[in-house]
């Protein structure tokens, strides 16, 4: 546990809602469960204990602030971006691609196809990724709060005080997508603002939500938990549910241990009303409720309508019991034939069920899983005890989803079913507690890569680029047209860099050489270069050699030996001016990046040049 002044700051970014929580000790004092507290002082004079995950960047003639909840009713809005850090399929890409084109009508209007075209210029969203989207959200989240504490606590607080920051994300959250939620978090929590901050943690939803759970239920007297026992926690949120288990070594100091592994499905609460915006498009034949196309910048959003929609379907799906039905209220146009004359689309019970389905069966398969697989591990030699299935999140407000698994548990020599007392912010409210080393031990520290880190080489040149043509030149071998000494970044600064797991990117490249220069030995040299942002008054990492400062950026020219390479099975052809012949090598340029830097070159299984060099 860390002794001095401490303030632990945790930020749950999640598919639906976002919740920031914090707690602070002096020397002498230290963090309890009473003392964490959560953020709840959003725009709109809002109190909740989070703000949902949305932000437009359209313009509000009503003066909306465009994210969280005061956004513009007209407005296009970004919902469930969280869910697009993952890695599309095959056919998601080929749907987005086919909106891309179905669109292209927003492109030609913005090149004054339209009469608004000159006026209108390029929308901004047009060019964000995800990660943009969500740093510019984080970056709101992160301003409302920084002001409040300073007008709160004062500057001094978040600018001295030493800070420890805990970011949670769903099990089983790919690299990718979880270095872009770490970049985002950085980059909306600014030293600037947060000038002591020091040191930076991961750790899973479900962890931080037993944390929580636990800690609370300990000050309850009716506890069904004894010490020793085991319990599974469901964290139902928006994305994914996921589920973890842990034994009770202790109550008082708080001591959880976690048996069994964690287990995480994308599931959650959105799947629900994506099926049900399905269920409207088919019923009110309308196709742009809920969409990604060329207008949103390949994103999905969703339109006025689909608002209203969700709005009104909220209040449905929190009471939904597995037997009701529902009215949904159409407020806008429609000529359905499904809306009645007071202008509401029905929905039975079995169309509810349809839409509830695969969430609430999802979850109840990995918690069967999960005391299955904890019922057959031992602990100090004896046999795990499940004694009490928790619920949290959003979703287990829902008595579907609490019947069903009470269903199961009262087969199961009749486990608990618990739902916490406060489910929706118990995530943020137990990172802070793991934060400080209550209840579970803290995760390993994380870092960053703390430079750019990539290589130069020449590339095509494509006639639609914007270099001037004294920039290209002609391929000596094969007559294409290059652009000389670009650079290819293979790991970025800000990069996540795992406890244990050192940061390792490859890349492909070509390599040309003559028959003279292989039998000569001659190298053929791939300047490698490590470069700082913000150094040589440059606000980003260089595009070009040129560009690189020689008092702060590193510079090692890798002389490959070609030598080395075995030409007996490379193509062989000559030359654009038919005077030499040339061999076509592909090699692999490997890099790794933890407490130092290797760099390898590869040809097949040979290693044509190893270094090593300091960070």
């Amino acid at each position: 546990m860390t002794t001095g002044n401490q303030f632990v700051l945790a930020v749950d970014y999640g598919t639906t809602f976002t919740g920031v929580a914090w707690a602070q000790k002096n020397i002498e004092g230290t963090i309890t469960f009473d003392k964490v507290k959560v953020f709840k002082k959003w725009p709109k004079g809002r109190t909740e204990s989070k703000v949902p995950s949305a932000i437009s960047y359209a313009w509000s003639p009503k003066g909306c602030v465009q994210w969280g909840p005061d956004i513009d009713e007209d407005s296009r809005v970004f919902q469930w971006t969280k869910m697009e850090l993952l890695k599309r399929s095959p056919v998601k890409e080929l749907k987005t691609l086919k909106d891309l084109v179905k669109d292209l009508s927003l492109i030609k209007e913005i090149n004054g196809g339209s009469p608004m075209g000159g006026s209108k210029g390029l929308p901004e969203h047009l060019t964000k990724s995800p990660e943009d989207v969500i740093t510019d959200y984080l970056m709101k989240v992160s301003r409302e709060f920084y002001n409040n504490q300073r007008s709160a606590a004062g500057r001094h607080t978040l600018e001295h005080v030493p800070l420890d920051l805990v970011i949670t994300h769903p099990v089983n959250w790919p690299y990718d997508a979880l270095n872009k939620t770490f970049r985002a978090v950085m980059s909306a929590f600014p030293r600037r603002w947060y000038g002591a901050l020091r040191d930076v943690y991961l750790m899973t939803e479900p962890e931080a939500c037993s944390a929580h759970t636990v800690a609370e239920l300990s000050k309850q007297s009716n506890n069904p938990l004894l010490r020793g026992d085991c319990f599974v926690l469901a964290d139902c949120g928006g994305g994914t549910i996921d589920v973890a288990s842990y034994l009770v070594e202790s109550f008082d100091p708080l001591k959880l241990v976690r048996v069994g592994s964690l287990k995480g499905r994308e599931c959650g609460a959105t799947f629900i009303d994506r099926a049900f915006l399905d269920y409207c498009s088919k019923k009110l034949k309308k196709d742009d409720i809920l969409k990604g196309d060329s207008s949103s910048g390949g994103h999905f959003v969703v339109s006025k309508e689909g608002r209203l929609l969700l709005d009104e379907f909220e209040r449905h799906k929190r009471a939904f019991d597995g037997s009701k039905s529902a009215e949904i209220e159409v407020s806008f146009e429609s000529d359905s034939a499904d809306v009645s004359d007071t202008g509401a689309l029905p929905l039975s019970a079995a169309d509810l069920k349809e839409m509830f389905d695969p969430s609430v069966n999802g979850a109840l398969e990995m918690i069967q899983k999960q005391v299955f697989e904890v019922r057959n591990t031992k602990y100090n030699g004896g046999p795990c005890y499940v004694s009490t299935i928790f619920l949290a999140g959003g979703l287990s407000a829902n008595d579907y989803l609490v019947s069903k698994i009470e269903h199961y548990a009262r087969g199961q020599d009749s486990m608990a079913v618990r739902r916490a007392t406060d489910g929706w912010s118990a995530v943020v409210r137990g990172a802070v507690l793991t934060g400080a080393g209550i209840g579970a031990p803290l995760p390993p520290r994380v870092s960053q890569a703390p430079r750019n880190y990539g290589i130069c080489l020449s590339h095509v040149y494509q006639e639609w680029s914007s270099l001037s043509p004294d920039e290209v030149v002609v391929d000596s071998f094969d007559g294409r047209h290059m652009v000389r000494d670009t650079m290819t970044w293979l790991i970025r600064q800000g990069d996540l860099i795992l406890p244990g797991q050192p940061l390792k990117k490859v890349s492909s490249v070509e390599l040309r050489f003559t028959g003279n220069e292989h039998a000569t030995g001659r190298g053929v040299i791939i300047p490698f270069v490590a470069a700082r942002d913000g150094a040589n008054e440059r606000q980003e990492a260089p595009t070009k050699m040129s560009e690189i400062s020689k008092n702060s950026d590193t510079v090692i020219n890798m002389d490959l030996s070609v030598a080395d390479i075995d030409t007996r099975f490379l193509p062989r052809e000559r030359s654009q001016k038919g005077r030499t012949k040339y061999y076509t090598a592909m090699v692999e340029v490997r890099l790794r990046v933890y407490k130092d830097v290797k760099l390898e070159v590869y040809c097949g299984d040979i290693c044509i040049y190893s270094n090593v060099t300091p960070l």
